[in-house]
């Protein structure tokens, strides 16, 4: 176990796992949705259980998923499920992925707190069998034995400093200073130009007519190249 917790396995620790068990990774690895049918619970006010996803809630994490799709816009009101989805995403890459560092921020440091939490919590849940083993678990990163990070930060010119971020999650991107996320974005993204493979989730709810703002019209207006996806929904 990890620092003690059984229902953490701690890295490079070896297991004996039946056949059936090396099926089940492999299908998981490579299809995120049986995962999430299969393995996947979350906190409910009715406990730990599996998350009964809305329908356009899988269409969201279809519509991150292709490699063509780096830049990706969610465009979803308030309760709409947009962070446990995105975390359920997180979660399959660290547990089956490797040598990426994840990146996220958020309007403030709790927040990106949060949404880490969202995807920790996922990760416990899941059967010792098909853990990564654990280097790192704290409220601020987390890492596993393949070198798989996630690390949280607040939208600054020094965010992830010594890190390069292959994918990055921003959380309530309109609520951000213009002025901050302009220094932010020519810090961060400049810093994924050499990298093979990239994706970034920029989230939020609507904000005025700000930077995020401008960035859906480029999308509605085709003339920035990103991917988008819009949800109007309230609780």
């Amino acid at each position: 176990s990890f620092n003690g917790n059984r229902r953490l396995k701690k890295a490079f620790s070896k297991l004996s796992l039946h056949p059936i068990h090396v099926q089940e990774l492999e299908r998981c690895a490579n299809d995120i949705h049986y995962y999430k049918d299969n393995y996947v619970k979350i906190k409910t006010k009715a406990g730990v259980n599996f998350p009964d996803l809305r329908s356009y809630q899988d269409d969201f994490i279809n519509s991150i998923i292709p490699d063509e799709h780096e830049d990706n816009i969610g465009l979803m009101g308030r309760q709409s499920g947009k962070s446990i989805s995105t975390a359920i995403y997180l979660s399959h890459k660290f547990n089956f992925g490797k040598d990426i560092n994840i990146g996220i921020v958020g309007n403030k440091g709790k927040q990106a707190a949060e949404f880490l939490a969202n995807t920790k919590n996922i990760l416990i849940e899941l059967p010792v069998w098909m853990q990564q083993g654990v280097n790192v678990w704290n409220k601020g990163s987390i890492e596993n034995e393949s070198k798989m990070r996630i690390l949280t930060d607040v939208p600054t010119s020094d965010a992830f400093r010594g890190f390069t971020i292959a994918i990055l999650v921003v959380d309530e991107c309109a609520f951000i200073k213009s002025t901050v996320w302009d220094e932010f974005a020519d810090s961060i993204f400049p810093s994924q130009s050499g990298l093979a493979w990239k994706k970034n989730i920029i989230l939020s709810t609507a904000n005025g007519m700000n930077h995020f703002y401008q960035m859906v019209k480029g999308v509605r207006d085709d003339s920035n190249g990103m991917n988008i996806f819009e949800v109007n929904w309230k609780d």
